[in-house]
């Protein structure tokens, strides 16, 4: 049921289908896999302008990620330089809840498109953000309807399959989503949980990864390192990590996201708990490039895991954007750099959540992808 509504909610923004010739699709998904990553243009929202109770086609409100200005689709007649019809408004209205866009509009200058088309116009992917689906504008009809890539033939648009998009900031990474339909034989997995109960204490943690590339994860907690290098060195040009953490301690329930940007030492922090809200960032020394031997599994573990944290006790911190009671509450470390007891040190009762994703760039233009999935309980 809620599967059909969502294809129900991202049809009616999509609407129109067009097919490609053949191998169009394959080349199109080698072509994002192969990319460093695509920045995400603009964000889309669903916004009854005329406050009517009624959703028409051009009712839909369009902010772009440079400028920051919002603009409505289809507001003027299109044209054949601007085919979108942007109407740039006066200001972002007020009710709009700016954190929960429909999608994203992604410009990838496919050249197959230049090729085929004379034009990189229609050369766009819509991602909606309810299914992370990912769908490929292909033209508009003469009524200015958008035609989106129907591959199976039914009229009907079709989102990209194989595909797992990891929104980082204002861009996008495409990898394999390992399922059945992906087109990466290479990537591996591996799973491990266990149970402790000693002393008072109860510690349980299941973990499940996918890995692929010059970098093996191992899910197993008693092995000698998390990573695994399985070629003789290599030269990391750069690394976007994404953290995605809910649960609850001692009972409060807390969420947030961290996305990490090793070359720009940069990472944005968001969360909620105990009621506080943080949106914030934090500048550590930048540590990539970098290069590894194979025996240097600790120092790779130490740059994929450990940097970026501390917050101002590390010796690496630069600068804050985030509140006093973050570190205060949060960090094991005060906002002025002393050290201290964070809630995990504290807590007696945690039930923990956590999904990890590495896309790791190398000097050969590989990009190493791991993805980490980990339950933690711990009673004390």
């Amino acid at each position: 049921m809620i599967k059909k509504l969502t294809a129900l909610a991202a049809a009616a923004a999509l609407s129109f289908a067009m097919t490609a010739p053949q191998g169009y699709v394959e080349e199109l998904k080698n072509y994002l896999l192969s990319k460093k990553s695509f920045a995400i243009n603009g964000k889309f929202y669903q916004y009854d302008f005329e406050h009517d109770g009624k959703i028409q086609r051009n009712d839909w409100l369009y902010i772009d990620t440079a400028s920051n200005l919002p603009f409505r689709l289809m507001g003027k007649t299109p044209t054949a330089t601007d085919p979108f019809g942007w109407k740039m408004l006066d200001k972002i209205p007020s009710d709009l809840n700016l954190n929960s866009p429909s999608g994203y509009f992604i410009k990838i200058d496919f050249p197959k498109d230049k090729e085929l088309y004379g034009t990189y116009a229609f050369s766009w992917l819509y991602l909606y953000r309810q299914t992370n689906d990912v769908y490929k504008l292909m033209g508009a009809k003469p009524d200015h309807q958008f035609d989106y890539l129907d591959i199976n033939g039914d009229n009907s648009p079709d989102p990209l399959q194989g595909l797992n998009p990891d929104i980082a900031q204002n861009s996008v990474i495409f990898n394999q989503n390992g399922g059945e339909n992906a087109p990466d034989a290479n990537l591996q997995s591996c799973q491990d949980s266990n149970t402790i109960n000693y002393g008072g204490v109860y510690y349980s943690y299941s973990t499940k990864a996918q890995y692929s590339g010059k970098i093996k994860y191992n899910c197993d907690e008693a092995s000698q390192y998390s990573y695994e290098l399985l070629t003789d060195s290599i030269t990391i040009t750069d690394i976007k990590k994404s953290e995605n953490y809910h649960g609850k301690i001692d009972g409060t329930p807390f969420n947030g996201v961290s996305e990490y940007d090793y070359k720009a030492g940069k990472i944005h922090i968001a969360g909620t708990y105990e009621g506080k809200s943080v949106d914030c960032y934090e500048y550590y020394v930048p540590k990539v490039p970098a290069t590894f031997t194979k025996n240097q599994n600790s120092e790779l573990e130490e740059l994929l895991d450990e940097w970026g944290t501390g917050g101002p006790c590390s010796p690496d911190f630069i600068k804050s954007t985030c509140p006093g009671f973050y570190y205060e509450d949060v960090e094991g470390c005060s906002e002025d750099g002393m050290a201290q007891e964070d809630i995990l040190d504290k807590a007696k009762d945690i039930d923990a959540y956590e999904i990890r994703k590495f896309n790791i760039f190398d000097s050969t233009g590989v990009k190493n992808y791991i993805k980490i999935e980990s339950h933690y309980i711990l009673k004390r």
